[in-house]
C-alpha cells in the first residue's frame, strides 16, 4: 500500500496503473474483453495487494489447528469454535471498519490503526511466551516503520485517482457511504468519481443538463421533481429550468457530494450559474438526504445556453408559451442536443 501511493508515476509497470486511474476510461467487466487490461485489474494489482495477506491467513488456520488439536474425542468440537471465532472475527472486523473507523481515520488510517492494534497484540503474545529480546525489538521498529510508511486516506486516493500534484487542490470525502472524488483532470476541467467510477465533470459538459432539462420539458406540469444522485449538481440544476416547477428532491448515498461540491465552489471555481438557480448542494453524513429547495424563475443563462446549441431540437407538450425557462416566444419550449458545450453553470 505505501508502494502503490509513493512510486514514481513512469515507474514501469505500475505505468499503467497510473495512467489508467487518471483517465475517464474505465473497464467494464463483460463488455471489455481486451485480456492485457483485464489480467492487469483482476490479477496482478490483486496478487501485489492482497496475494501474500490471503496465503498467511491461510496458513493461520493450519496453524491454529496445529495449536489447539490434543484430543480426538474433541477435534470437531474445537474446528467448529475456531470457525465460529473466525466468522465472528470478521463481522465484527467489518462493522467496526465500515461503520465506524472509515468515517473517522479512512482507509489509511483505519489500515494504519489495525496495523499498530494487532501487531502489538501479536508482539505482547510473544514477549509473554519468550521474554524480551532483540528480535522482538526489531519487529517492533520494523512494525512502526511500516505504520509510519503507510499514506494518509488523501494521499492514497488522491494517487489512486491518478493525481500527484498538490495544486490544483484534490477534494476527497470518505465514509461508510462512499469515496466521493473532485480532482482536476484534463483542460482546466474537474473530475467527479464515486467509488472510482466517473461521474460528471465542472465545468458542465452538457449531457447531464440534457438528461435533467428534457423530462422537466416534456412533461406538461412538471410541478415536483425529484432527482436520484446529485453528482455534478448538473442534473439537478437543469430539471429545474419550468416555470411551474415548486419543489425539487435530490436524493444522493454518497454523504460527502454536497460537502465536496461546496468546497471545490468556495476554493477552486467561480460558479456560472445563474443567480436565480434556487438549487443548493446539501447533505446528511449518516443517511440518504432529501431536500426540498424553491424552483428557479426564469434564467436568461439557461436559455442562452440552450439556444447554442442547436440543431437538433426536440419539442416539450406543453402548449404554453411561458412554461418554461427556456421558452422564447414561442408555442413550445426548445431544448437542443447536438453536441457538449462547456457552458452553462453548476448548483
Amino acid at each position: 500500500m505505501a508502494l502503490l501511493a509513493s512510486l514514481p508515476p513512469e515507474t514501469p509497470v505500475y505505468r499503467w496503473f497510473f495512467r489508467y486511474w487518471r483517465s475517464d476510461d474505465f473497464f467494464q467487466l463483460g463488455f471489455d474483453w481486451n485480456a492485457g487490461r483485464l489480467l492487469r485489474l483482476y490479477a496482478l494489482l490483486p496478487l501485489a495487494l492482497h496475494g501474500v495477506a490471503t496465503v498467511l491467513m491461510g496458513l493461520s488456520f493450519g496453524a491454529l489447528q496445529r495449536a489447539v488439536q490434543d484430543d480426538p474425542a474433541s477435534s470437531g468440537r474445537k474446528v467448529g469454535f475456531l470457525q465460529a471465532a473466525n466468522i465472528a472475527g470478521c463481522t465484527a472486523g467489518s462493522l467496526l471498519t465500515g461503520l465506524v473507523l472509515l468515517g473517522r481515520l479512512g482507509s489509511g488510517g483505519a489500515l494504519r490503526l489495525l496495523l499498530v492494534t494487532l501487531g502489538l497484540v501479536f508482539l505482547g503474545l510473544r514477549a509473554r511466551a519468550g521474554g524480551f529480546s532483540r528480535g522482538l525489538v526489531a519487529w517492533t521498529l520494523a512494525l512502526l516503520a511500516v505504520a509510519a510508511a503507510l499514506p494518509s486516506s488523501f494521499e492514497l486516493w488522491k494517487r489512486l485517482h491518478g493525481v500527484t500534484v498538490s495544486e490544483p487542490p484534490s477534494f476527497i470525502g470518505e465514509d461508510a457511504s462512499a469515496v466521493s472524488v473532485i480532482v482536476p483532470g484534463d483542460a482546466g476541467r474537474w473530475r467527479i468519481t464515486v467509488n472510482g467510477l466517473p461521474h460528471s465533470w465542472l465545468p458542465y459538459e452538457g449531457i447531464h443538463t440534457l438528461l435533467g432539462a428534457l423530462p422537466a420539458l416534456i412533461h406538461p406540469e412538471p410541478r415536483e421533481i425529484v432527482v436520484v444522485g446529485l453528482g455534478s449538481g448538473e442534473t439537478a440544476w437543469a430539471a429545474g429550468c419550468r416555470p411551474e416547477t415548486r419543489s425539487l428532491q435530490v436524493y444522493e448515498i454518497a454523504a460527502s457530494q454536497p460537502r465536496l461540491l461546496r468546497e471545490v465552489s468556495a476554493v477552486a471555481l467561480s460558479p456560472r450559474c445563474c443567480s436565480c438557480s434556487g438549487i443548493r448542494a446539501c447533505g446528511s453524513r449518516r443517511r440518504m438526504d432529501a431536500r426540498r429547495w424553491p424552483a428557479p424563475a426564469r434564467c436568461t443563462t439557461w436559455c442562452r445556453w440552450t439556444r447554442s446549441i442547436a440543431p437538433a431540437r426536440v419539442r416539450a407538450t406543453s402548449t404554453r408559451s411561458s412554461s418554461s425557462a427556456c421558452a422564447r416566444g414561442g408555442s413550445s419550449p426548445v431544448v437542443s442536443s447536438a453536441r457538449r458545450s462547456r457552458a452553462g453553470g453548476w448548483a
